[in-house]
């Protein structure tokens, strides 16, 4: 219970704080360091895109994820917070709301603190990308969808569906988790050992 408590502390302050975060370009990577040479074009890194996610609780305490596979490879599948892009002057805070309620059809009027900020490179549809996208955290009483649900055409191949977990669940769950570490994530957020955003690189 005063794991919870805490939780939902965190959560009504941070409808103070994402104004402050949303303000600031959470998503800004670090200053680089040396000149670096052009890369021949057979090898260019993949382009930078920014994108935004909802760590979603219910009032259970179970975590709400998006099953998700690569169309072009079946065999890869994995959980995932509800998010997407950002768009073209959109803030991080306000695209992850958007997102959350196009994917789920849940709507929030508010968003608690960024969680963290995680850049990672995968390889998608045959393609390298390169992510760095937040993380905010989200409360909510209604699970049900409250819109219909505005699927690309891309994410209807590539989502399985979604899934409330709850904290011992999520920490048995054999698939592919994104973050990996969401299970201690998930678990320091409910029982206070959570201390300010983080940055992750997995």
């Amino acid at each position: 219970m005063a794991g919870r408590l805490l939780c939902r502390a965190r959560w009504q302050r941070g409808h103070r704080a994402h104004r402050v975060l949303g303000d600031l370009n959470v998503l800004e990577p670090g200053p680089a360091t040396g000149n670096q040479p052009p890369m021949p074009d057979a090898v260019q890194p993949a382009e930078l895109r920014l994108g935004a996610r909802v760590l979603l609780l219910d009032p259970r305490d179970r975590v709400l994820l998006i099953h998700a596979r690569d169309p072009d490879d079946l065999a890869h599948h994995w959980w995932e917070l509800p998010g997407g892009g950002i768009d073209p002057d959109e803030p991080a805070h306000e695209a992850a709301r958007r997102e959350l309620a196009e994917e789920t059809g849940i709507i929030l009027d508010q968003l608690g603190p960024c969680l963290w900020v995680r850049e990672t490179r995968f390889r998608y549809r045959g393609r390298h990308h390169h992510r760095r996208e937040a993380a905010y955290l989200g409360y909510t009483r209604q699970t049900a969808p409250r819109l219909r649900l505005k699927h690309t055409a891309s994410e209807k191949q590539g989502m399985l569906g979604y899934q409330w977990w709850t904290e011992p669940g999520l920490a048995r769950c054999p698939d592919e988790l994104l973050p990996p570490s969401l299970p201690q994530l998930l678990a320091g957020l409910l029982y206070g050992r959570w201390h300010g955003t983080l940055e992750l690189d997995r």
